[in-house]
């Protein structure tokens, strides 16, 4: 029976056919949905939405979102925009501040900028996004103390600036900072700490030795970039002493001495993928001293250094400590003294379920930051491990398929993994392999002995990353 009834799309067609005059859905939507999509676009392609509808002619003074991006070469055109967009604003609190300046920034632009800062303060901004560009350090923006005291803030990112804090700072409400290649010192970090008591992300790009001391944060991101021009024995270090912590990230290369104290007891996620030169065995010892400290974290993700460092220890008879580990992700090329690290860090925590290795051979080949020999006779350690029962239940290797030691240390888990439900290998090919070596690897698993009756294994040829073909041998 059919309906009666005119369908929606009837119904629409309908009404707009008898309407008297054209429909503006635009000037229907909510002011909120309007600001939302507003808080998108450049402050420039804001203003010209007036034309689009009726309503919007004056909507846009009082969006809540300001985003000024300037063109290349257009510093006065821009600079005398922002003044008159500003001065025509109406809105009571702005939610969003940026200025992206990285283009057209020039030193004459300083007294602008603070000005535009100063408006953003005064209007109880609460998030302040200030990138620059600078040519040489003496160029740089040199940031007006008037926000040190901004309480309403409670995100801020600031890039590519000087910052010097004559007194107190006042970020009662901050609770996640970003701070990229901004030249400071140990007094501001200390300043900006204790400025801000309900501070819970930090993250900092920087070239300083610091310490750390914050009982609010709880994620901290540091990229280092220690240049050693000179050739002379310089030192750098990082003390973290944040009790309530629950995830620290620390990246990037050091071409010093490091040293690296941590206190961090509640910690539960830990990524690792920094390099230093490897300079002595006091390299280990940090190493051990930092792994003790973080023994109780759940998931770890490591480079290639921490990982050879592991191996170093084994060989040099340092015993490393047992860890707490559910999951563990290795981003690193694929050698001896990798896979050596690995099976140390298998033996040492002995709750772990998920390990995930990637190959990163197209980025390094490990000899530039880490020249000592010390993976040893690789067999050889796994024939001495080859009782050792493990847990993992889930195991994702992706590499280029040029390491007999891989093959080794595969079988070994196929063999002593005996709740293992699930091992995915992604094989990258090189152009130099065979066309039938990939079917070769698959005969070589199908040999391998399994002490899990219910193991799958699954093998993908990656040729990118969205073009795959894989093998299922369940």
């Amino acid at each position: 029976m059919e309906n009666d009834f005119p369908s929606d799309f009837e119904l629409y067609e309908s009404q707009e056919l008898n309407s008297s005059e054209p429909l503006d859905r635009l000037s229907e939507l909510p002011d909120s949905v309007v600001h939302f999509i507003f808080s998108f676009l450049p402050m420039d392609y804001v203003v010209r939405t007036t034309i689009l509808s009726k309503r919007w002619k004056d909507l846009w003074t009082f969006v809540p979102y300001i985003y000024f991006q300037p063109k290349e070469g257009e510093l006065d055109k821009f600079t005398n925009f922002v003044n008159r967009t500003l001065m025509l604003w109406k809105g009571k609190k702005i939610q969003k501040f940026t200025i992206d300046f990285k283009d057209v920034y020039e030193p004459s632009s300083c007294t602008d900028l603070n000005l535009w800062v100063r408006f953003a303060l005064e209007h109880e901004v609460e998030e302040l996004d200030l990138d620059y560009f600078f040519v040489t350090l003496d160029d740089r923006y040199w940031m007006t103390q008037r926000l040190f005291s901004g309480s309403s803030i409670k995100k801020l990112r600031i890039m590519d600036c000087n910052m010097e804090v004559s007194g107190k700072i006042h970020w009662d409400q901050l609770k996640s900072l970003t701070i990229n290649t901004v030249r400071w010192g140990q007094d501001e970090i200390d300043k900006v700490l204790s400025g801000s008591p309900q501070l819970e992300i930090l993250i900092m790009y920087t070239s300083e030795k610091m310490s750390i001391h914050s009982g609010s944060l709880k994620k901290l991101f540091i990229h280092f970039d220690l240049h050693n021009h000179f050739g002379e024995e310089i030192d750098s270090a990082l003390e973290i002493w944040t009790p309530n912590l629950q995830v620290l990230e620390i990246s990037g290369r050091l071409y010093c001495k490091f040293f690296l104290q941590v206190n961090v007891p509640s910690l539960v996620e830990a990524t690792l993928h920094f390099s230093t030169p490897g300079y002595d065995d006091l390299e280990m010892v940090m190493v051990r001293d930092f792994f003790q400290s973080i023994h109780h974290v759940e998931k770890l993700s490591l480079g290639s250094h921490f990982i050879k460092e592991l191996s170093a220890m084994e060989k040099n008879d340092l015993p490393s400590p047992p860890l707490n580990l559910k999951r563990l992700s290795v981003d690193t090329y694929i050698g001896k003294d990798v896979l050596a690290g690995i099976l140390n860090l298998l033996e040492i925590s002995p709750d772990l379920s998920i390990l995930e290795i990637m190959d990163l051979r197209s980025y390094e080949d490990g000899s530039e930051f880490f020249c000592r020999n010390v993976g040893g006779n690789f067999k050889s350690q796994l024939e001495l491990r080859d009782s050792f029962n493990m847990r993992l239940k889930t195991v994702t290797i992706t590499w280029y398929v040029d390491s007999t030691s891989m093959f080794s240390f595969i079988e070994f888990v196929l063999k002593n993994a005996s709740k293992l439900e699930k091992m995915v290998i992604q094989a990258k090919p090189i152009d130099s392999h065979p066309p039938d070596l990939f079917f070769e690897i698959a005969q070589k698993l199908l040999r391998m002995p399994r002490s899990s009756p219910n193991a799958e294994v699954v093998l993908r040829r990656l040729y990118s990353e969205d073009d795959s073909s894989s093998i299922d041998y369940s």
